[in-house]
């Protein structure tokens, strides 16, 4: 699980930030609060519980990485391909 260093459950929305494993950066996202109830309790897949986010937004949530770093893991993969 990824290193949540802030929650913030509303009604409806929820609100997490994750710490980034490789720089440290902290990246903040909202997500509606079923959705997040779903993975909370490990029994889906994260694209099956955050049907309305894209696939680095749930990257976010596997790993905890930014967009940075994802964009900089991510791509060097492609180029090693």
């Amino acid at each position: 699980m990824p290193n949540i260093v802030f929650e913030d459950i509303g009604k409806d929305e929820v609100t997490v930030a994750f710490k980034c494993p490789f720089c440290e950066n902290v990246t903040t996202i909202t997500v509606p609060a079923d959705e997040y109830a779903k993975w909370t309790l490990g029994e889906e897949l994260v694209q099956n519980c955050f049907k309305s986010l894209g696939p680095d937004e749930r990257e976010l949530f596997i790993t905890g990485m930014c967009f940075d770093c994802q964009s900089d893991v991510f791509e060097e993969k492609e180029e090693d391909e």
